[in-house]
C-alpha cells in the first residue's frame, strides 16, 4: 500500500514521516506533497491507497482536496488532519466521508494508528 502526506508545512511532513514507521505498518512508498495541486498529480501518476491531508493549505484546501478524490478515486481512504479547533472542518470532512483529526485520535489511542484501516471510506 502506498500513502500520500500533503501539508504546507514541510515541517509537518517531515515529522510525520520520521516518527511513524510506515514499513513497519505495511506501505511500500510515502509520498508527500506541499499542495493540492500536487498531490493530485501524484495521485493521477501511482496507485495511492490512503491520503492524509492538512486543512488549511494556500491555493485548493484540504477539504478541497479530499472532495475531489472523493469524486475521482473513492477507494482512497481519506484523513483529514488540523491543528485549527474549529468544528466547521470537522463537519465538512464528515460531510466528504474523511476520517477526520477526532478520529484519528481515538485510532491512535487505541494505538492502531494506520494499521488494520481500510482502503475505502464512503
Amino acid at each position: 500500500m502506498n500513502i500520500l502526506i500533503v501539508d504546507d508545512q514541510i515541517n509537518v511532513i517531515h515529522g510525520l514521516m520520521t516518527s511513524i514507521d510506515f514499513q513497519k505498518l505495511g506501505y511500500q512508498r510515502v509520498a508527500s506533497a506541499l499542495n493540492a495541486d500536487d498531490a493530485l498529480r501524484i495521485l493521477e501518476s501511482e496507485p495511492i491507497h490512503v491520503l492524509v491531508s492538512d486543512i488549511e493549505m494556500p491555493g485548493k484546501c484540504g477539504l478541497e482536496l479530499n472532495a475531489i478524490v472523493k469524486e475521482r478515486y473513492p477507494e482512497v481512504l481519506r484523513i483529514l488532519l488540523t491543528s485549527h479547533a474549529n468544528f466547521s472542518y470537522a463537519k465538512e470532512g464528515l460531510r466528504l466521508a474523511s476520517i477526520t483529526w477526532s478520529s484519528l485520535r481515538l485510532i491512535w489511542r487505541s494505538k492502531r494508528l494506520w494499521r488494520g484501516l481500510p482502503c475505502r471510506c464512503s
